[in-house]
């Protein structure tokens, strides 16, 4: 009797923990939610035209100096960014090419689907735009 106890407590407690449910779902009650996170998600720029286009602020008018970028997506307006970002203040890049890297770097995350496709600092001082 005592070996029948030992065996249901091994296969009862073995069983519990060997239970697996996908990483992305999560079982409530009698609902199961699916977190849409980590399904992968279609890109919808693959086939898209990704172009920067730097532009002068002072020519924009707004006050502004320097340089600044806007990123079109199959010739709309996607992203106008006429400061430099994560940057506090309201000034724009000191050289056109600066801004063109950084365009750059924000239209390779736009067309490679990392969204948002904000900058850090460490990606700016990386491309050297902040010296």
């Amino acid at each position: 009797m005592k070996n029948l106890i030992v065996i249901a407590l091994y296969f009862g407690l073995t069983s519990c923990g060997n239970e697996t449910t996908p990483a992305d779902t999560h079982v409530k009650g009698d609902s199961t939610t699916v977190h849409t996170d980590t399904i992968p998600k279609i890109n919808p720029y693959k086939d898209a035209t990704v172009e920067v286009v730097v532009f002068e602020n002072a020519a924009a008018g707004g006050g502004q100096k320097g340089f600044g970028y806007d990123i079109k997506i199959d010739g709309k307006t996607y992203i106008h960014q006429p400061n430099i970002p994560a940057v506090p203040g309201n000034d724009g890049f000191i050289e056109e090419e600066r801004a063109r890297k950084t365009g750059e770097l924000v239209a390779y995350k736009v067309k490679n689907n990392i969204m948002p496709p904000s900058v850090t600092l460490e990606e700016l001082d990386s491309l050297g735009v902040l010296k």
